[in-house]
């Protein structure tokens, strides 16, 4: 076999691979390397997500609302504790990615 063919053969095997396990899989193999331990409406056991500060916006009061990239399905209404912080998804689910569920949450400063 030549040098073009064994590239050729390479190439085939990755747009397969690709077809098979689609890029937003691979969020899930980010998820359970990068993800932080969180609890999700009084679980027990911890899950895995990955949470980013949300962008500050000038217009809008600093609610210290961050971002929760999960792997399994999150709804508004939940209540997310990350580092001893409970926060409230408030905002509808509507970017998910495949596997992927993104929302925006609040710490709750009251308890309800």
């Amino acid at each position: 076999m030549d040098l073009e063919q064994d590239f050729s053969l390479k190439n085939d095997f990755s747009r397969r691979h690709l077809c098979q396990n689609p890029p937003a899989l691979a969020g899930g193999r980010l998820i359970n390397e990068f993800g932080v331990p969180i609890y999700i409406n009084e679980e027990t056991e911890t899950r895995k997500a990955i949470i980013s500060n949300q962008k500050v916006s000038d217009s809008l009061p600093n609610f210290d609302d961050k971002i929760i990239h999960t792997n399994f399905k999150i709804k508004r209404g939940d209540v997310i504790v990350y580092d001893d912080v409970k926060y409230l998804v408030i905002s509808d689910i509507q970017s998910k990615r495949s596997y992927e569920y993104k929302a925006t949450m609040r710490p709750m400063t009251n308890t309800l």
